[in-house]
């Protein structure tokens, strides 16, 4: 899968939430991670990890969604993804 300068949002980081990020990250997307905890568990760890990504702590914000779906704020789309939620 190529996701070469696609955005990506990752709600939570735990441990699926950095490997969502990672797995994201290496097939090239942009990647934005959101957590409503202050200090989640792989903060350190996603630093280390996927440098790059945007991370959006505390309470969601409208801006942390921003192009969810649809293509604003200069034309960029993310897409939305669910870590450790199961297919149904």
């Amino acid at each position: 899968m190529n996701l070469a300068s696609k955005h990506a949002l990752v709600l939570g980081l735990g441990e699926t939430g950095l490997s969502m990020a990672r797995f994201l990250e290496r097939r090239g997307a942009r990647v934005r991670v959101a957590d409503t905890r202050d200090d989640p568990p792989q903060l350190a760890a996603l630093a280390e990890k996927v440098p790059q990504a945007e991370l959006a702590l505390g309470t969601y914000r409208d801006e942390s969604f921003v192009g969810i779906g649809a293509r604003r704020a200069g034309g960029r789309r993310y897409r939305a993804v669910r870590a450790g939620a199961a297919r149904r």
